[in-house]
């Protein structure tokens, strides 16, 4: 359950910045394959800018993999979370957030935030322990737009 404000401001700033998190199915990286509270929560984002008038300074995407395929596959999750930012930046083009300045990297499996250990009945079951690996980290600083 996502509830609140999508971006927080500071009392002595008027820029502010949000971390969201898209994530996406295993070893998958397009528009289809975003979960859909994914998709809800990047709508509910550009609308509170839009609703807010904000100004977006600065966007930041970030891509992660996870690790279930194990070593030696550090290249093709690199690749895969590369893929993953594009297709956030994309859908973030078509909900219309516009922004001064974006940067995007893709950091492969080298940041792990869901450990998954034990044992699974399926590997059904270990694929959605590591979903929050599988994901893209939104950050955006926005103002309030001067009129």
């Amino acid at each position: 359950a996502r509830t609140g404000k999508l971006i927080q401001r500071r009392k002595s700033e008027r820029a502010s910045r949000k971390l969201a998190s898209v994530v996406f199915n295993f070893d998958r990286h397009t528009p289809a394959d975003m979960r859909a509270y994914s998709l809800a929560q990047l709508q509910a984002l550009v609308a509170q800018v839009q609703r807010e008038g904000l100004s977006v300074r600065r966007l930041a995407l970030i891509g992660h993999a996870d690790r279930l395929n194990g070593t030696g596959h550090s290249d093709y999750n690199q690749r895969l979370s590369e893929k993953r930012v594009a297709t956030v930046r994309a859908a973030l083009d078509q909900l219309g957030l516009k922004a001064a300045d974006v940067s995007t990297s893709a950091l492969g499996d080298g940041q792990q935030v869901q450990p998954c250990s034990g044992h699974f009945k399926s590997p059904a079951e270990l694929q959605e322990c590591l979903l929050p690996n599988r994901r893209v980290e939104v950050q955006i600083w926005a103002e309030r737009a001067i009129r």
